[in-house]
């Protein structure tokens, strides 16, 4: 989690820690560019959206070696909000 949090510049927010509230991400207007913190359920959008992808494109899933991780890091704090959104409509058009 801390290479995530190093590399986007974001903090994660462990919704489990006592008296930790922030409520900066639950503004649905607030831009990407101004996010601070990135949570649980992001980053499991963030995983969804990039797997969904990777399904899309199965032939480049068996080009893949031992060393490749079929999910990559996300290195740009904008990027990684746009494929959260994308993981997280597809998470809610299932339920």
């Amino acid at each position: 989690m801390t290479a995530i949090e190093k590399t986007l510049g974001l903090s994660f927010l462990n919704e489990d820690e006592p008296h930790r509230v922030c409520f900066a991400n639950q503004n649905a207007e607030l831009q990407d560019a101004y996010k601070q913190v990135f949570s649980a359920i992001d980053l499991l959008d963030y995983v969804y959206a990039m797997l969904l992808s990777a399904q899309v494109n199965l032939d480049k899933i068996s080009l893949l070696s031992e060393n490749q991780n079929l999910i990559a890091y996300p290195t740009d704090p904008l990027h990684f909000w746009q494929v959260v959104r994308v993981g997280q409509q597809y998470r809610l058009s299932q339920t």
